[in-house]
């Protein structure tokens, strides 16, 4: 096997606006432990970030563009990985989009969410995705759910003109906040939840299919679209107008909408951020023909004997490079780093993903 592993490639053919580093195409076993740091040379300047497959990613806290009020954010999360932001810094924004598809994590963890125009959070699969906030202003606010995930805003106050929100599946859709909207518009179908009882909404329009449980909060106006199943719990004071529409003429209106006994919310403990320290990974992959990168015949992060031995040591050098990642991010460079086995990490400026090379004596070389 070739000492060198790994080229850099465009990470869209054709265009100059970032770089991905992949494995070679070619027969090999790889094997090593992973840690992948990016140096920014400026500060909070990606408004793009997507990670691929598995790992964790951890954005520091001057690398998004967080204060641009005519910016747009996106964050997403492909396969089962997971990403992490943990910003000491208000976020001031046009819009913020997140994404989950698969069974990974989005956590944000932002002090103040500020946009121009709104928030779109979708999770396709059994992923989550947690905003944990102490005020998020937005125009709009948009959830959508399909499948078995989650999606929690847990806000001090939410204050939005528009809240959209969909859960399609068994999933949950929550809003663990106190909060006020002008409109809503709500979707239910499945044996999920939409948990929106903490808002307050001037007038709600709600279809709801299946024995799923919804719960709402509405001054003046409920328009109800139902049929054989379905039901929507009001916390508080009833709606000034209840409307109910659709195929439900053999069932009670009060059967359909109803006093909920209790608010419900579904609340989020925020993980703790993944250490910057290396993770084991071996990986066997063969030559495609039919792509540039290599197929991956089989992957394991079982640990040997050696391996752990190793991992101990490189604990120790990781605390030291730490120092000095703290002194250069301090200056004018950002960093972000993740911990990945088989983990794309795409951004608006570079792409990454990086592997360490066993050869037979254990000797370790680099791999550009």
């Amino acid at each position: 096997m070739s000492t060198t592993t790994c080229r850099i490639v465009p990470l869209h053919p054709g265009r100059n606006d970032g770089l991905k580093i992949q494995l070679k195409n070619e027969d090999a076993l790889v094997e090593g432990f992973v840690l992948t740091q990016i140096y920014l040379f400026e500060k909070n300047v990606l408004h793009q970030v997507t990670t691929a497959s598995s790992g964790d990613v951890v954005l520091d806290d001057s690398v998004v563009m967080l204060d641009d009020a005519e910016a747009d954010v996106k964050l997403a999360c492909v396969g089962d990985g997971r990403l992490f932001l943990k910003s000491l810094s208000n976020a001031t924004l046009s819009s913020l989009d997140v994404e989950v598809m698969g069974n990974g994590l989005v956590q944000l963890e932002i002090p103040s969410v500020n946009l121009d125009r709104k928030l779109d959070v979708e999770v396709a699969g059994t992923g989550v995705v947690a905003l944990i906030t102490d005020d998020l202003s937005a125009h709009e606010v948009k959830c959508t759910l399909s499948g078995s995930g989650d999606i929690v805003v847990d806000t001090g106050y939410l204050e939005a003109r528009k809240l959209h929100a969909s859960v399609y599946g068994s999933g949950i859709a929550s809003f663990a906040t106190t909060g006020s909207v002008e409109k809503e518009s709500l979707t239910l179908s499945g044996s999920g939840q939409l948990l929106a009882g903490s808002i307050v909404a001037a007038e709600s329009n709600v279809d709801v299919w299946g024995n799923g449980e919804m719960l709402v909060q509405v001054t003046d106006k409920l328009t109800v679209l139902t049929s054989v199943w379905g039901k929507v719990g009001y916390v508080n004071a009833p709606p000034a107008e209840v409307k109910v529409k659709g195929w439900w003429f053999w069932r009670e209106t009060s059967s359909i909408v109803y006093s909920a006994a209790v608010n419900k919310v579904a609340m989020f403990e925020p993980l703790a951020v993944p250490a910057k320290t290396p993770v084991y990974y071996s990986i066997k992959t063969m030559k495609s023909l039919l792509s540039d990168e290599p197929n991956c015949t089989s992957l394991s992060s079982e640990t040997s004997e050696w391996a752990d031995l190793m991992s101990m040591s490189l604990s120790k050098v990781q605390q030291t490079d730490a120092t000095l990642t703290d002194a250069i991010s301090t200056d004018a460079h950002s960093v972000f780093y993740a911990l990945v086995g088989v983990v794309v990490v795409a951004v608006n400026v570079v792409a990454a993903r990086s592997w360490s090379e066993r050869r037979a004596r254990r000797h370790y070389t680099s791999l550009l």
